[in-house]
C-alpha cells in the first residue's frame, strides 16, 4: 500500500514553533543537519544568562498555536472549541543556562579532516568513535532537567491545545489484533513519537477498549477522528519493513493529509529512529535533556518513553485504588517480583514457547541470590509471581510455601489468560476483560519490586523494567495531569528504581538444577 505523499510548504506546526521559539531565544548560529534540512542553533552561551519564560517571548508560544489561518489546512474549517478554564493562564520562569557547550556535530567536517590528516593522527580519533558510540547513557545535570521540565510543561499544554483545535490533523491508530498488552504499549509509544515530531494529536482506536480501564489525559485520545479514511492506514506485519521504513523516513519532513494511520505491533523509539533527524526537535519539546556531544537514538528513546509512560499509561481511579492495596500490602516487606513467559503448552493460552521449564529455576535462584546476599529471609521478604501458566504458579506455590510462612504473593482478583484481543477475544469480552485487567495489575505491581526478574524475549517483562526505571526520571507529568482531573496514582509509594535481573533465553541449557534455599 503506498502512501500519498502532498507537499504543502504553508502549514505550520506548534512543533515548528516551539522549536523557532527556543532557537530564538537560546540558540544563534550553530548550523545542525538535521535530515535533509538546516536548523540554526546557538550553542555559544555566556557562563550565566538568565531567560524569562514562555509568555516574554515575542510572539509566544500559545498565541500563534490558536491563529486558525496559520494552522489549518485550506479545505478543513477548524472546529470552534474553547480549551478548558485555566489554560491561557500565564507564568514566567527564569532559566540559568549551563556553562558548558555542547559539541557541534558535522559529518563533512569529519570527513574532510580525515582526508588531510596523516595516518599517524587518525588512531586517537577512532578510539573517540568508539567510546561515543558506547557512550548511551549520558550523565544529565540537574540545570539540564530543570531547563527540560520547562520545556515539556509548554509541551504539553500546546500538545492538549492540539486535541481541542485541530481534532482533524491527527495520528490515528490501531493496535494489532495479535498485540498483547506489551506489545500494544510499544504501538502507542510509537504513535506518541510520531504525532510529537509531526505537530499532530493523536487517537487510538477505542475498539480494543484498551483505554477502558486507563486514565485518558487527551480529550477523546481514546477515539477515531470522525474523518479518518481508512485507506490511508499504513499496516506492518512484517518487522523488517516496519525497521526500514521509520530508519529512511524523515517523518518531520512530510506533510501528509490530515490524517495518518497505522497499524502495527512494534516500537519505533527502541533505536528504530535515526536521531539525527528528530534530536533538536525532541529537545526543543522538553522530552530528552539537552546534553553535549553525540547521543544515540536508544538513550534517546529511552528518555521519550519514560515521560510517555507517566503520561498515558495510568489506571484510572477504581483499577488504581485496586492496585494501590496490593502495593501497601507488598510494601511491608522487601519485594522481588517475578514474571515468567513461558509459551507453548505450559501457558494457558497454548502458543509458540518463550522460555522452558528452566526459567523457574533461574529465576528461584536468582531471588534466593538476592535474599542470602541482602540478609532477607521469608519473614520479611515477598515474592510476588506473575505468569502467564496456572502450571507454573502451582509448581512455585509446592516449593516456595512448604514450610507454611506466608511468603509468595500473588494477584487473584482475575483470571489468567493472553491479553490479545485476537487470541482471547473469540471466548468474549468478559473474558478477555479479565485477562487484560491482569495483566494490567501485574505489570503495574511488578514495577514497584526491589527486585525485578524478568523474562527475555517478553515485550511485558520488559515494560515492567522500563516502568520500574522511571522513579529515575526527575522530570514529571503529574502537575499537568491533575489539572486533568487526574487523582490517584500508581507511582506514589517508591522513589527510587529497583534493580532488575532478565532470564536469558541461552542461559538455561546450563542452569537446569533448583537450589532454592532460603
Amino acid at each position: 500500500m503506498a502512501l500519498v505523499v502532498v507537499s504543502n510548504p504553508t502549514k505550520v506546526s506548534w512543533v515548528t514553533l516551539i522549536n523557532e521559539r527556543h532557537n530564538n531565544t537560546i540558540y544563534k548560529s550553530q548550523k545542525v543537519k538535521i535530515g535533509h534540512t538546516e536548523t540554526e542553533m546557538n550553542n555559544e552561551q555566556p557562563d550565566t544568562k538568565e531567560v524569562e519564560g514562555p509568555n516574554s517571548v515575542t510572539p509566544t508560544l500559545l498565541s500563534p498555536i490558536f491563529a486558525s489561518d496559520r494552522l489549518a489546512p485550506s479545505s478543513v474549517s477548524p472546529p470552534r472549541l474553547t480549551p478548558p478554564n485555566g489554560y491561557f493562564s500565564t507564568f514566567i520562569h527564569k532559566v540559568v543556562l549551563p556553562t558548558t557547550k555542547p559539541e557541534a556535530v558535522s559529518r563533512n567536517n569529519s570527513r574532510n579532516s580525515t582526508k588531510t590528516t596523516s595516518r599517524s593522527k587518525r588512531k586517537p580519533k577512532k578510539s573517540k568513535r568508539r567510546s561515543a558510540t558506547t557512550e548511551t547513557r549520558p550523565v544529565v545535570s540537574s540545570t539540564a532537567r530543570y531547563i527540560q521540565q520547562i520545556r515539556y510543561d509548554e509541551f504539553l499544554r500546546a500538545l492538549d491545545a492540539q486535541f481541542y483545535i485541530r481534532p482533524e490533523f491527527t495520528v490515528n491508530h490501531t493496535p494489532h489484533r495479535a498485540s498483547g498488552l506489551g506489545n500494544v504499549i510499544y504501538g502507542i509509544m510509537s504513535t506518541a513519537f510520531i504525532a510529537s515530531v509531526t505537530g499532530r494529536s493523536f487517537h487510538i482506536n477505542a475498539a480494543t477498549n484498551f483505554y477502558g480501564s486507563l486514565f485518558v489525559p487527551f480529550h477523546q485520545m481514546d477515539r477515531f477522528s470522525s474523518e479518518t479514511d481508512p485507506s490511508l492506514c499504513l499496516e506492518f506485519n512484517h518487522i523488517p519493513s516496519f525497521y526500514s521504513y521509520f530508519l529512511k523516513t524523515q517523518l518531520a519532513s512530510l506533510s501528509h493529509k490530515p490524517q495518518l494511520c497505522y497499524i502495527y505491533f512494534l516500537d519505533i523509539t527502541r533505536g528504530n529512529f535515526n536521531i539525527n533527524f528528530y534530536r533538536a526537535t525532541l529537545e526543543n519539546l522538553g522530552l530528552i535533556p539537552v546534553v553535549p556531544g553525540k547521543v544515540s537514538s536508544e538513550w534517546a528513546g529511552w528518555e521519550f518513553r519514560s515521560l510517555m509512560y507517566r503520561l498515558l499509561i495510568n489506571p484510572d481511579y477504581s483499577m488504581c485504588s485496586a492496585i494501590n492495596n496490593h502495593l501497601r500490602k507488598l510494601h511491608e516487606r522487601t519485594m522481588i517480583g517475578i514474571q515468567l513467559r513461558h509459551g507453548g503448552t505450559t501457558a494457558n493460552y497454548h502458543e509458540r514457547r518463550i522460555q522452558g521449564d528452566y526459567a523457574m529455576n533461574v529465576a528461584l535462584n536468582e531471588a534466593a541470590k538476592y535474599m542470602n546476599s541482602h540478609g532477607l529471609n521469608r519473614d520479611n521478604t515477598y515474592l510476588y509471581i506473575s505468569t502467564d501458566s496456572s502450571l507454573i504458579l502451582e509448581k512455585i506455590k509446592k516449593i516456595v510455601n512448604e514450610t507454611g510462612v506466608d511468603f509468595m504473593y500473588h494477584m487473584d482478583d482475575f483470571s489468567i489468560g493472553h491479553s490479545a484481543t485476537g487470541k482471547s477475544g473469540l471466548l468474549g469480552k468478559s473474558v478477555w476483560n479479565s485477562f487484560y485487567h491482569r495483566a494490567l495489575m501485574d505489570m503495574f505491581i511488578l514495577k514497584d519490586s526491589d527486585y525485578l526478574i524478568v523474562s527475555q524475549g517478553s515485550s511485558f517483562g520488559n515494560i515492567a523494567v522500563e516502568l520500574q526505571k522511571t522513579y529515575n526520571n526527575e522530570v514529571s507529568s503529574e502537575s499537568f495531569l491533575k489539572q486533568k482531573g487526574f487523582t490517584c496514582s500508581v507511582y506514589s509509594q517508591r522513589t527510587k528504581a529497583g534493580e532488575s535481573f532478565v532470564i536469558s533465553q541461552k542461559r538455561g541449557y546450563t542452569e537446569r538444577q533448583l537450589f532454592f534455599n532460603v
